[in-house]
């Protein structure tokens, strides 16, 4: 009888959470204190079509696979300062892409380093050619001198905030998604953990 009603009980817990009627905490990305799932508001959901929206140009349907079927799962593009693409796999695997003088792009069989373990998510080259790779979770991972065999390196560039920060100080880079470089060389970054979840 007691582990029949411990059952029950257990099943409305699952329920209520399945259901969103009791909030809990995902275990991934890692929680953090003030992470919580939220409702989106009302009128954003669903976003609705608005028949007058007229297409400006056709410049998207000029566009023209690269690499197809050669790198999986890349979440963006950099373009160095002299042309080469620099592309990270969903597996974390770093290949520099050089132009082969028709408009497309010759991809090494091999990559050049792996940025695993996690999901590199942003990248983008500095004006050195120096490649930064948002991964989640490590924080901003930095290859120096890319496809140099004598001086390439890859290297944790951060995977928390600065001490000397006002904003959370010495606080764990859990999510890093997203980059750009300054002209002066300085690297911003965002970490989605700052973003409340929606369900």
């Amino acid at each position: 009888m007691l582990a029949q009603a411990v059952g029950v009980l257990l099943l409305a817990l699952l329920a209520a959470v399945e259901l969103g009627h009791m909030p809990i905490r995902l275990p991934f990305p890692p929680g953090v204190e003030y992470d919580y799932m939220a409702e989106p508001p009302a009128h954003s959901m669903p976003p609705e079509w608005n028949p007058n929206f007229k297409i400006e140009n056709d410049a998207l349907t000029k566009a023209a696979f690269i690499l197809k079927d050669k790198v999986t799962g890349v979440e963006t593009v950099a373009v160095a300062p002299d042309g080469r693409l620099g592309l990270v796999d969903k597996w974390g695997k770093i290949f520099i892409a050089e132009p082969d003088g028709k408009g497309g792009y010759n991809l090494p069989p091999e990559p050049l380093a792996y940025s695993s373990p996690g999901r590199p998510l942003g990248v983008k080259f500095d004006a050195e050619g120096n490649l930064y790779i948002a991964n989640s979770p490590l924080g901003l991972l930095q290859l120096v001198a890319p496809g140099d065999a004598e001086h390439q390196k890859l290297i944790l560039a951060t995977g928390r905030v600065s001490d000397d920060s006002t904003l959370k100080a010495g606080f764990p880079v859990e999510f890093a998604n997203s980059l750009d470089i300054a002209q002066d060389g300085t690297v911003y970054f965002s970490c989605s953990t700052d973003v409340l979840a929606y369900k």
